[in-house]
């Protein structure tokens, strides 16, 4: 699991630096509501407040990179709520 957390963060600092986005400070968690999928994170929101943008817009366009470069043993990507990402892993990860 801390595994996969730092493959999210590696994943998430290079969709910024595509969008040519600065870094900013943010969290990969295990939610603790399962419905909110097996990671989640914070880092739209934080974003919009230093660049100015609707999170939700900048959590669509993170999703919309993320998906296309969908680590091993990601299920899917989506958006929650006002921006957050959650991150659904497969089945097969479990059994790693």
């Amino acid at each position: 699991i801390v595994f996969m957390k730092e493959k999210l963060s590696l994943l998430i600092i290079s969709a910024l630096k595509d969008l040519g986005l600065p870094e900013v400070p943010f969290v990969v968690e295990h939610p603790e509501d399962l419905s909110h999928g097996d990671f989640a994170t914070n880092v739209a929101m934080v974003l919009s407040k230093q660049v100015g943008k609707n999170p939700k817009e900048l959590a669509d366009a993170l999703v919309a990179i993320f998906e296309k470069e969908k680590p091993e043993g990601v299920e899917h990507f989506s958006v929650a709520g006002p921006g957050f990402i959650n991150v659904t892993m497969a089945p097969s990860f479990f059994h790693e």
